[in-house]
């Protein structure tokens, strides 16, 4: 079922923060301003949220890779829960520079994180001391906030859905790069040049607007 213009104003997604902050480049997403606040078309926020979640779920039927990323912790538990849900990686913390267009080095970062789990959980490491013991284990913690959504990718994602994106804009010059099929979902503050069809420009800084929508989406 297609998500409902009500439950898009019910929610706030419609409320794009202050005009101060909006860029110019999302004006047709705009239909107000009301002190001083952008109020977006509810209709438009409404069509695109649906076009997302037809993409990942057109993704994830096809068995291809899907990888959203968000690395704000306003909503860091609920991402890994509602990923690990629909099935589909995520980075919910602070996503490391090269996460795209270096994926190699990544993907040695990941199997030494896997490497590592698997030597504590084997006889040898009760071998060592328990300093030894105490630093494996911190390195392990280190290496899973980072990389424990992705422990299992092993290539390139087929699909990179950026939650936020101008909390990072660096992160979305690595996405146009990689030339990874994308979504970005981002206040009226985004200031790069993107695929119209491919952001969601909606309310990223309430947590109910924002926690309704991914929810609707990872469903």
């Amino acid at each position: 079922m297609a998500i409902s213009l009500e439950e898009v104003v019910k929610n706030k997604g419609y409320i794009g923060g202050l005009k101060s902050d909006a860029n110019p480049k999302t004006r047709d997403w705009w239909v107000d301003v009301i002190d001083w606040v952008v109020i977006l078309d509810p209709q438009k926020v409404a069509v695109a949220v649906e076009k997302l979640k037809a993409a990942i779920d057109e993704a994830v039927s096809s068995g291809k890779k899907v990888l959203i990323i968000y690395e704000k912790s306003l909503l860091r538990e609920e991402i890994e829960q509602m990923a690990a849900k629909k099935g589909v990686y995520y980075l919910n913390y602070k996503v490391p520079g090269g996460i795209l267009t270096n994926f190699d080095t990544i993907l040695k970062r990941v199997r030494s994180m896997n490497e590592l789990r698997d030597f504590i959980n084997s006889p040898q490491f009760q071998l060592l001391t328990k300093k030894e013991k105490l630093t494996k284990e911190r390195e392990l913690q280190k290496l899973e906030m980072v990389y424990k959504g992705i422990k299992d990718l092993d290539s390139h994602p087929d699909l990179v859905i950026v939650v936020d994106g101008m909390y990072k804009p660096s992160l979305l010059d690595e996405v146009k790069k990689s030339r990874i099929p994308y979504f970005v979902i981002t206040s009226p503050s985004l200031n790069r040049e993107l695929d119209e069809d491919r952001i969601v420009v909606t309310n990223v800084q309430s947590y109910k607007a924002l926690r309704s929508l991914l929810e609707y989406v990872l469903s």
